[in-house]
């Protein structure tokens, strides 16, 4: 009789046993499936397929999200300095003969017709490129595209300063994922932003909208880097 009530507590405790380790387990792997918001922003950009942009031709309008995803290093890529000759391949793009140096600085630059959602922006021209980097350097650590519109008076232009500095503005149909780090509201027709960015397949980075208007024109560029602390640069 005690046998046969020690085997039957034995079965008991250990069925017991057995269902708090299985259930401790399904907890684990639902746990390990659920993250944080910023953890599911960063696997989403781990995880996802490069996008297959479009081979453009020479002096055609080139849609703004290809051309900076063409500039950007590949997930995976650790280098911070890129080769000057980045970018030659992008026909759209007219690039200068001869980079500019000063200060211990260069750049590369050209222009290119730009658009955005296939439609032409307030651009008063074409955009421009600048490929940025040290004069002794091996090639450019960041980069700034943008372009100048026409400005009605401090404040006043083609372009909606406080819009101007949201990423949907420029990016609203296309795959982004985005975090806002800082926002300097519009002030006298010159503002700012900062962004973390990523586009699928590619690095994060960081993007700075600067918007200024002044009494006739105004500028709009979106400076990009490839390392965060390559924002404490002045501007």
């Amino acid at each position: 009789m005690k046998i046969s009530l020690f085997l039957i507590f034995a079965i008991f405790f250990g069925c017991s046993k057995q269902e708090k380790t299985a259930s401790q387990n399904a907890d684990s792997v639902k746990n390990a499936g659920s993250t944080t918001a910023g953890d599911v922003k960063q696997t989403d950009q781990t995880t996802s397929q490069p996008v297959k942009v479009k081979e453009y031709k020479k002096g055609e309008p080139i849609e703004l999200y290809d051309l900076i995803y063409m500039l950007l290093p590949n997930e995976g890529e650790t280098t911070e300095v890129f080769a000057w000759e980045t970018g030659n391949d992008i026909k759209p793009i007219k690039w200068e003969k001869d980079k500019h140096c000063w200060d211990g600085k260069c750049s590369k630059n050209g222009t290119a017709k730009v658009i955005i959602d296939g439609k032409n922006t307030q651009a008063d021209g074409d955009w421009y490129i600048s490929l940025n980097g040290k004069e002794n350097g091996p090639g450019f650590n960041w980069f700034s595209i943008g372009f100048g519109f026409d400005s009605h008076g401090i404040g006043g232009g083609d372009v909606d300063c406080e819009e101007s500095l949201k990423l949907d503005y420029f990016f609203a149909a296309k795959n982004v994922t985005s975090i806002l780090l800082e926002n300097h509201k519009c002030s006298a027709g010159s503002g700012w932003a900062v962004y973390e960015v990523s586009f699928p397949g590619k690095r994060i980075f960081w993007i700075k909208i600067m918007i200024d208007s002044g009494s006739k024109i105004g500028d709009l560029s979106l400076v990009c880097f490839f390392n965060k602390e390559d924002l404490k640069m002045g501007f």
